[in-house]
């Protein structure tokens, strides 16, 4: 009994889940686009109505991005510590994590080093029909 417990238990934590694959894919996808200068691509995975507290909207914010990777050069963006919460009913998630900008310039970056210093991005998503596009990302301070 205790191995059929068990069992289930670990299918439970790792079964796939693919609302939370393709919020990673989308995230991987942001992340090739800020490399890559691609801004149609990174503008495709936000929502119409994109905004965040800084008052950039879905262009805004896009050219914001390109602009930065333009500055540091040879851009490498890596995420870490990616968690997401999905609620599955409201077709809405969060994901938090770390990112840090590395490349040419970032050494000198204020923005980097800032990032460098335990910012984590906390990043609304919602699902539209098959997909999930970003609504909504934000910076905050973590202590970890």
């Amino acid at each position: 009994m205790l191995v059929v417990t068990a069992g289930v238990v670990w299918w439970m934590l790792n079964r796939p889940n693919p609302d939370r694959d393709a919020i990673l894919q989308l995230l991987q996808q942001l992340e090739s686009a800020a490399e890559t200068g691609n801004a149609d691509m990174f503008e495709s995975g936000l929502t119409l109505d994109y905004g965040d507290r800084f008052g950039h909207d879905r262009e805004t914010v896009t050219d914001r991005v390109m602009d930065k990777a333009a500055d540091i050069g040879n851009l490498d963006v890596q995420l870490s510590n990616i968690e997401v919460d999905i609620d599955s009913e409201s077709g809405r998630a969060t994901a938090k994590f770390r990112v840090e900008l590395v490349g040419d310039g970032a050494q000198n970056d204020p923005d980097a080093e800032e990032l460098r210093s335990r910012r984590r991005f906390v990043v609304s998503v919602r699902k539209e029909g098959p997909s999930w596009y970003v609504q909504r990302a934000d910076v905050v301070y973590s202590m970890f």
